[in-house]
């Protein structure tokens, strides 16, 4: 799409746009006609030439810019400010003729739909099935179909179809247009809406004659009881009435033309007048007419636009919505409406009056559903086919997860109730089977996403799952003593994907985020909770004699549930979130988790720490926190066997508490008697302990030191050494990749560039090393996690600066190509034609980042740039509080010193962004020095522009003078 063609200061002046508008209208139609028109003019009003064509692409554009940037509708202007109803039927006509003529260049294709399959010979679909194979491949073609040439190549088959995307994006102008005239006109006079709604019919009277309009518009299936999203009989009830209206404004358009031919012939017209009696429909019934065609032929973007004009009408030209379930619900009422006669369709509780018996000469339109009312309906088929134009990573072209959730946040009283300060309510039928739409449309990629993905699930309040203490497995015959509504509107999956986004979110390190999401959560079980307390007791309101029941709480086996705050939670998440936690150093959260005193308990009670899948979580937690009470607990709560995971866990805490004898024990039992070895967190939780025990050292002098401790840097280096030389290698005879020995290798290189004791101990091991490796040997990675020990350490004893230059030495500071092509919603964008070197082996093979892949040593995440960040907005803490001056001192104090965080803090902004956190999250890890830099360089901008307009009028003043 081209820029648009008004510039920004005058994009709000409708004479700029209506201006632009007159080049595609003929002369005679133009506000001010000139009698001189110049041949190229004249030339582009022809209908037969591609110049013709293409300034109807423009004219297309035109009216989007206007809608988009001007907020303003060109054609609804034109006919009721400037009264030239003429120019908009010409321009939408032209519209209407460009979409035509691009029929005859349209590749016909052929579905599998395009056959016809017998079911119209009443065949069963076993009996259709079971036919032989010769009359299966002989199926007839539905008639009236174009048949494809034989010569159309395949690439003319699978090239964009380019006249489509126009035919689409002129049938959207035209469909937005009518809306807009239909929604203005209720609003208008009674002669301008008479004059407006003619040319209305007249348009859609042409769409029905060109078959534009399907006939699946007037068709009514009666919905299942499973349904949430269905089409009413309105239409359906009205199509005879729809098409009298049509029929009479296309004959009303002949006569007046065979009547001028004869005027301007000298004769008489040929036709006597003649005025049908047509029941006249109101706004409410075609503008539900539109919106339903734009449903049927996939304009939902310009459905929900006349929509969102529609509900921003307020005060006496306000419009509300009514469902249609009520109605139907009852008796077959609305079916004996006699439109001719009554006003509205019947509703429950009609009761029929006698008809009067003179009619009367000028009755009221019929309304539908009332004056001003619209179907609920029509909004909820507009939200359920929303999805089927998400984004899917092919080229740019497709609707992105931010305006899909635009679009849904102004549709979603169609599927959810309207609620005040937030208030969360149990889930629903409607938003259950539009949440299953979007998972289904594949647009949204919790995974790759999750804060888009977490976006979509906020847009509904109906998250609320019923409270199932037992939390057993339905079986089958429960299922069937089940109501409908349990079985449609109540659910837990929305809760558990709410878990799994928070366990996306713990998979990607964003820790707000995941926090954010766990307190959403935890107020959606909450919430569950309450409703089951007030129905227990609502039960008994109605049983005023019936006793309540006393039991022992210890026999029943629901109320092992209560031990935990969240029972409906997983091992899984708990053991990420714990993690993330862990890392994050969010320990007032931890211990939330874990000695919460709330009288459902906390969320990870002392009955889970012998769960394998939650126990290395745990300990790494009482790891990072010192806390052995908690570690002890854990160790009693283990049974036999012990996963290596868990033991390399207990490894890394006997590590933090010097437990020298303890951690060669454990790594002598990996390798004996599990046939396992040491993990990447052993090794680089060995290496930061021995710098964190050096900086001590050097802190006294070597009188001072203690003796335990020298010693047990003494010990952690022996034991750090014999560990690169191999010895707590699993034996060989299991070691088939060698995947240890290049491990000890990448960890080697990584220790030697920390100088102090870690450097020295790496030299001692450079002879020794198991394995040689040579320039094409693939090194392992370490792992975020393992690595983060060791940046932690060097970050606490030297700095952030020291962790910055250890992150632009080590860690991978380049996007993949896939990351590069990741687009919002987690979706990956196809290659394009561009991004391809067919002149390679592997056309997508990014040298770049292949050397980069080889040169480092870890891939970073969040939680790596957290690392840094947490101590550089320290520094930056302390050097704000030394820098101010004392208001007790007489003296001038000295200019202030740039803050030598200040860049660290910036480097970390940078890498947050560059890993998609949300700017409230930077702006809390950095301290608010984010927000701040952009008031400051708000302030900054402000100040120029000051400056630069006084200057511009100092000129102008010195050039008037003189």
């Amino acid at each position: 799409m081209k820029r648009c063609p008004v510039s920004g200061p005058e994009q709000g002046n409708s004479e700029a746009w209506v201006a632009l508008l007159e080049q595609y209208l003929p002369p005679s139609l133009r506000r001010c006609a000139d009698d001189d028109v110049s041949d190229s003019q004249s030339h582009a009003t022809e209908r037969t030439d591609a110049a013709y064509f293409a300034q109807t692409i423009e004219l297309s554009n035109l009216l989007l810019h206007a809608r988009d940037a001007g907020k303003l509708d060109l054609l609804t202007y034109v006919g009721f400010r400037l009264n030239n109803w003429s120019a908009v039927q010409f321009l939408i006509n032209r519209l209407l003729d460009a979409a035509d003529s691009l029929k005859e260049v349209s590749l016909p294709l052929q579905p599998l739909s395009n056959y016809d399959w017998g079911l119209d010979s009443g065949l069963s679909l076993d009996e259709l099935t079971s036919r032989t194979v010769e009359p299966a491949l002989k199926l007839p073609q539905v008639p009236n179909r174009p048949q494809s040439s034989d010569l159309t190549s395949l690439d003319a088959f699978t090239e964009r179809p380019f006249a489509d995307d126009h035919s689409r994006r002129f049938m959207a102008e035209v469909w937005q247009g009518l809306g807009s005239i239909v929604l203005d006109a209720a609003d208008a006079s009674p002669n301008e809406s008479k004059l407006a709604m003619s040319h209305v019919f007249q348009i859609l009277a042409r769409l029905h004659h060109s078959g534009a309009i399907s006939d699946r518009v007037y068709q009514y299936v009666p919905p299942d009881s499973y349904q949430a999203s269905f089409r009413p009989p309105g239409i359906h009830l009205l199509s005879s009435h729809i098409m009298s209206v049509l029929s009479d404004a296309a004959w009303l358009v002949h006569e007046a033309e065979v009547a001028a031919q004869a005027a301007a012939a000298g004769e008489d017209s040929p036709y006597l007048p003649f005025k049908m009696g047509v029941r006249e429909l109101g706004p409410e019934i075609w503008l539900e007419f539109i919106l339903w065609c734009c449903v049927e032929h996939g304009h939902i973007e310009e459905g929900v636009w006349i929509i969102d004009r529609l509900v921003a009408k307020t005060g006496d030209q306000a419009w509300k919505f009514q469902s249609w379930k009520p109605i139907l619900d009852e008796s077959g009422s609305v079916w004996q409406t006699k439109i001719d006669q009554e006003e509205t369709w019947r509703q429950p509780g009609h009761h029929e009056r006698p008809m009067m018996l003179r009619k009367r000469h000028n009755p009221t339109p019929f309304h539908g559903l009332g004056k001003r009312t619209m179907s609920a309906e029509v909004a909820s088929a507009l939200l359920d086919n929303l999805p089927n134009q998400v984004y899917q990573g092919l080229g740019f072209r497709g609707m992105s997860p931010s305006a899909l959730l635009r679009y849904v946040s102004r549709l979603k009283f169609a599927i959810a109730p309207s609620t005040a300060d937030k208030q969360l309510l149990p889930t629903s039928r409607a938003s259950n089977w539009f949440v299953v739409r979007v998972m289904e449309s594949g647009g949204l990629k919790p995974d790759a996403d999750p804060r888009a993905f977490e976006d979509f699930l906020r847009i509904t309040p109906c998250v609320v799952p019923p409270w199932d203490a037992d939390l057993h497995h339905v079986d089958k015959d429960d299922l069937a003593r089940l109501s409908l509504s349990q079985l449609y509107d109540e659910t837990s999956a929305l809760a558990g994907l709410i878990e799994y986004n928070i366990r996306f979110y713990s998979k990607k390190r964003l820790c707000g985020d995941a926090l954010n999401a766990f307190a959403w959560l935890q107020a959606i079980v909450d919430t569950s909770k309450i409703q089951r307390i007030d129905d227990f007791f609502s039960s008994r309101v109605d049983q005023p004699g019936l006793a309540f029941p006393t039991l022992n709480a210890d026999e029943l086996d629901s109320a092992k549930s209560l031990e935990s705050s969240m029972p409906q939670l997983s091992s899984i998440t708990l053991a990420d979130l714990i993690d993330l936690v862990t890392v994050s150093r969010a320990f007032t959260f931890g211990d939330w988790l874990f000695f919460s005193n709330d009288a459902d308990g906390p969320p990870v009670p002392p009955s889970s720490y012998g769960n394998q899948a939650l126990a290395p979580s745990i300990l790494r937690y009482a790891t990072a926190t010192k806390n052995s009470a908690l570690c002890d607990a854990v160790i009693q709560s283990l049974k036999q066997p012990l996963s290596s995971n868990t033991i390399r866990a207990l490894l890394n805490f006997r590590i933090s508490m010097h437990q020298w004898d303890s951690v060669i024990m454990l790594l002598e039992f990996i390798r004996d008697h599990r046939t396992k070895s040491w993990g990447h967190s052993n090794a680089t939780a060995l290496a930061g302990e021995i710098i964190r025990l050096e900086e001590r050292t050097k802190q006294q002098s070597d009188s001072a030191a203690p003796v335990e401790q020298i010693e047990s840097l003494t010990r952690a280096t022996d034991i750090l050494l014999r560990l690169l030389q191999g010895e707590f290698n699993e034996p060989t005879q299991f070691a088939q990749t060698h995947f240890q020995e290049r491990a000890l290798f990448g960890l080697h290189r990584v220790f030697l560039s920390v100088p102090g004791a870690l450097h020295d101990v790496a030299t001692a091991a450079t002879n020794t090393l198991p394995y040689k490796a040579s320039p094409r040997t693939a090194v392992p990675y370490i792992p975020a996690t393992a690595f983060h020990s060791l940046l932690s350490a060097i970050v606490d004893t030297k700095g952030s600066a020291a962790g910055q230059r250890f992150w632009k030495e080590w860690c991978l500071d380049s996007k993949s190509p896939t990351f590069r092509r990741l687009q919002e919603g987690g979706i990956v964008r196809m290659y394009l034609n561009k991004e391809r070197n067919r002149s390679k082996g592997d056309p997508h093979f990014d040298a770049k980042y292949f050397k980069q892949l080889q040169k480092k040593a870890t891939i970073p995440n969040p939680n790596t740039v957290r690392i840094i960040a947490q101590a550089a907005l320290q520094e930056y803490n302390e050097h704000e509080a030394q820098s101010q001056p004392d208001p007790d001192s007489p003296t001038q104090p000295p200019p202030s010193s740039p803050n030598p965080a200040e860049d660290v803090l910036n480097f970390c902004i940078e890498r947050f962004e560059s890993f998609g956190v949300r700017r409230r999250e930077i702006n809390r890890e950095v301290g608010g020095l984010l927000y701040r830099r952009r008031r400051e360089l708000s302030k900054m901008k402000r100040e120029r522009t000051k400056m630069e307009t006084a200057a511009a009028a100092d000129t102008a003043t010195a050039t008037a003078a003189s």
